[in-house]
């Protein structure tokens, strides 16, 4: 999908070929659509994606636009850097037993060549958007690794509750921005409060929030909604 999304941007900008610029594009354009592995990475930098993205000076993306890009046949061939670029993706994917090409691996090889420009790679990297960041994000998202910000956030709701403190723990979870979450993030908040919607009322709105962004983000869609339903 990256690649068909920046195909779209490059066509959008009247280019014969796509640049690297345009592959980091449609990396980014993928939140818009269904957000994968990569995104999840960096968001786990403590970043909001659309916050990137207007830095970054993006604009939205449809399905629907897609859809009609790709029907139109458009063909865009990668230019000689970009093909280094996808290139490179391979070798990322093989280095962590992947047999596909994702968005975890384009986000490394983007942020490893350096051959979307200088300019950009200082934007990202000035907002903790690093290859050893996303790199080690990935492998927590993996499983490979733990997630130490993840325990701590599951730990300190946990002591509210067990401490009684409802009143803490309710605005603990108001104060949490569910689209900078992980989505294991979110299911630890919500067993961390289970069963005690009547004290806490900001937990309702937490847990229809939750359940517009991963519906939105459509990572694992089936799985995560029926976990949902059961932590209501």
């Amino acid at each position: 999908m990256t690649v068909s999304l920046a195909g779209k941007r490059a066509h959008e900008k009247g280019r014969k070929e796509m640049l690297p610029e345009d592959l980091l594009e449609g990396l980014f354009d993928t939140h818009d659509i269904n957000s994968g592995v990569g995104l999840a990475a960096i968001r786990m930098t403590g970043n909001d994606i659309n916050q990137i993205k207007s830095i970054l000076g993006y604009s939205p993306v449809s399905k629907d636009d897609l859809e009609v890009f790709n029907a139109a046949g458009y063909k865009i061939p990668l230019s000689k850097e970009s093909k280094k670029l996808l290139e490179l993706a391979i070798e990322e994917a093989r280095a962590i037993n992947h047999n596909y090409l994702g968005t975890e691996h384009f986000a490394l090889s983007i942020l490893k060549s350096r051959y979307v420009g200088e300019e950009r790679i200082r934007l990202l990297e000035e907002k903790g958007i690093t290859y050893d960041s996303v790199l080690d994000n990935i492998q927590i998202l993996l499983g490979n690794k733990e997630d130490p910000n993840r325990i701590r956030l599951y730990e300190s709701i946990d002591n509210l509750m067990q401490s009684r403190d409802f009143g803490g723990a309710n605005n603990k979870l108001q104060s949490l921005g569910v689209s900078s979450l992980l989505t294991d993030e979110i299911f630890d908040c919500l067993l961390a409060t289970h069963g005690r919607a009547t004290e806490l009322s900001y937990r309702s709105a937490f847990y229809q929030t939750a359940q517009e962004e991963i519906k939105r983000r459509g990572e694992y869609q089936g799985r995560n909604v029926k976990l949902l339903d059961l932590l209501r």
